[in-house]
């Protein structure tokens, strides 16, 4: 009988840890929870040190840049790939500078530093000051201009039309001023 009391006594008094404990949340609260963390995480500034930005960044896998001996060209593909990379992150023009430069090696990464070293305020170089400088130096001019010249003297001849459309946008960065407008081209 002391038995049967002691089990009745144990069954009227109350678990604390149970008192303690809160239900378990159901599937509902627990997306709901997730999706305020990540909202939170998201709207977290990154103390304006673009570390937040570099690792979106180089999860797109950006490409990195060498000179390139054999075709100065290369530059006006690589430029307009980190260009589009660079615009998915979403990132202020100093901090574009700062991701785009981390991807030059090489010779590249060198005429970096050099610039760098030769300008006043280094921090203060803006995303087109870059594209201009960068190009200037990597694509002679003479370049520029045969392959404007080449641009000009485009014919379809022998090419199926893809292998023309191709060549005539490929070719076009190069005259501006002759495809500006639908008329033009």
């Amino acid at each position: 009988m002391e038995e049967e009391v002691n089990q009745n006594n144990n069954e009227s008094i109350p678990d604390p840890v149970e008192e303690l404990l809160p239900p378990p949340p159901n599937m509902a609260e627990i997306m709901d929870r997730q999706t305020h963390l990540m909202e939170a995480i998201a709207r977290r500034p990154n103390n304006g040190n673009g570390q937040g930005k570099m690792a979106a960044f180089m999860r797109l896998h950006p490409p990195t840049f060498d000179i390139s001996e054999e075709d100065p060209l290369v530059v006006d593909d690589w430029l307009p790939t980190i260009t589009k990379k660079l615009n998915v992150v979403h990132t202020t023009d100093e901090v574009k500078v700062t991701l785009a430069t981390h991807q030059l090696v090489g010779a590249a990464g060198e005429w970096w530093e050099n610039y760098q070293d030769a300008v006043d305020d280094p921090e203060a170089i803006m995303w087109e000051e870059f594209i201009e400088e960068f190009r200037n130096y990597h694509i002679p001019e003479g370049i520029v201009e045969m392959k404007a010249e080449e641009f000009c003297y485009l014919r379809q001849g022998a090419l199926i039309v893809n292998q023309y459309i191709h060549k005539f946008m490929k070719l076009s960065r190069y005259a501006p001023e002759d495809v500006n407008t639908d008329k033009k081209k």
